[in-house]
């Protein structure tokens, strides 16, 4: 992969990275009594992308960033009015993070990156009652989603690929977890105020218990003459907590009322409308990505007559008809649970986002060829590709060793291309 299109996947890994800096960087505005920004942070992160971008781009040395450091500090405290704590952390992190990148950081931790916001943006949302945090989270996983296909675009540009667009898929996984997460996030943006005061309650309601078993405990403690009683008050002071609402006023309890009175019609509208828009999408992604299973299982028997020229075709399993259900069952699965061809797949992941992937028109003969993989006994691998009968326990174990030396192959190659 040429350096432009290594430096455009570098700066999308960046900007998610950094953006998911904000859910940690969060409890230091509400200390300091800043309003959590939304916009302004993105400005911030595209004009740090931007700028050490252009860094990466025309300089392989660090020096730079001694310099843009603190002037992007600057930029942000007296541009942006952020509180100087937060102006110094922040670039310096997005320093240390870019330069992460410029090292080859593998990128290889998106799904760990998505599953973590999905979870932080919902909990700080309800904790700091505050809705930014789901709008930070929606653009963490659109961001997540562009990087996802544009890797794959370039990939695939590298290895002159015909119509890139279409073979552009995205992992059942990645895609549930984020359809699931815009749906909640369309459910707490609707009803974000009802759904604080639900969890406001609860917490009160949890504090109460608390403090009543603490007091039962601190009696007992007394008989035995240790005195708790001044701890004990200051916890039943401690009243200025996050959940913290006054459930008592009544003019504010009416208001709520008649405010879900008059606008009862536009929230039902709006309710149905999201579930059908939502729905509507779940099933479009859930049908294409079926049908991507399908074509790709299509493609790989396709390539079976062509490619084995070692392994048996009626040895194993294979010799065996399929009943109608197993076959049916087998058109929305891609992959197979053979441990041996799940390493195998694992590794055409990873080759691919290093930018060394196999084309869709490729045999696995010709992607080593052309990728001069050392590997003298390519059946190995074409056998596990393609065909459905297990290895042997010396197989198995030549081929994890393998896989792992054309990991350090395709590393060694990417560090020094980057050179």
């Amino acid at each position: 992969m040429n350096i432009y299109n290594k430096m455009a996947i570098r700066t999308l890994s960046f900007i998610n990275e950094v953006i998911f800096i904000y859910f940690f960087i969060a409890p230091v505005f509400f200390y300091l009594k800043f309003p959590f920004p939304y916009v302004s942070y993105l400005l911030v992160v595209f004009l740090s992308a931007a700028v050490f971008w252009g860094i990466g781009r025309f300089t392989s040395t660090y020096s730079p960033f001694l310099i843009v450091t603190p002037l992007m500090a600057f930029i942000i405290y007296y541009l942006f009015a952020y509180p100087a704590v937060v102006a110094v952390l922040l670039a310096i992190i997005f320093s240390w993070r870019f330069i992460k990148q410029l090292d080859g950081s593998s990128g290889e931790n998106e799904r760990l990156i998505l599953i973590i916001s999905f979870v932080l943006a919902i909990s700080e949302a309800l904790i700091f009652k505050s809705d930014v945090f789901i709008w930070i989270g929606i653009t963490q996983f659109i961001l997540l989603l562009l990087n996802h296909l544009v890797k794959q675009y370039l990939a695939m540009a590298e290895m002159n690929e015909g119509n890139k667009f279409s073979k552009l898929n995205l992992a059942s996984g990645p895609a549930f977890l984020m359809f699931i997460f815009l749906f909640i996030s369309a459910f707490l943006l609707l009803f974000f105020d009802v759904i604080v005061r639900i969890a406001s309650f609860l917490y009160s309601v949890i504090h109460s218990m608390f403090i009543g078993l603490l007091t039962i405990m601190v009696k007992v403690l007394g008989l035995t003459g240790i005195d708790m009683t001044e701890l004990l008050n200051a916890l039943k002071l401690d009243k200025g907590s996050l959940f913290d609402m006054d459930f008592t006023r009544k003019e504010e309890v009416e208001r709520q009322k008649s405010w879900a009175t008059q606008n009862r019609e536009e929230i039902i509208e709006a309710i149905s409308w999201t579930g059908i828009v939502i729905g509507a999408i779940v099933a479009l992604v859930i049908i294409f990505i079926l049908y991507k299973k399908k074509i790709n299982r299509y493609e790989s028997n396709n390539h079976i007559g062509n490619v084995i020229h070692s392994s048996n075709p009626m040895s194993g399993d294979k010799g065996k008809k399929k009943n109608p259900f197993q076959k049916f069952l087998d058109i929305f699965s891609a992959k197979s649970e053979e441990p041996a061809r799940k390493l195998f797949f694992d590794f055409e992941k990873f080759a691919h986002k290093k930018g060394y992937g196999r084309s869709y028109s490729e045999t696995i003969e010709e992607w080593f060829t052309r990728l001069s993989f050392p590997v003298k006994n390519v059946d190995l691998y074409q056998k596990v590709r393609y065909g459905e009968e297990r290895l042997s326990q010396f197989e198995m174990e030549h081929l994890k060793k393998e896989l792992t030396l054309l990991r350090h192959f395709i590393k060694e190659r990417s560090e020094t291309e980057k050179e």
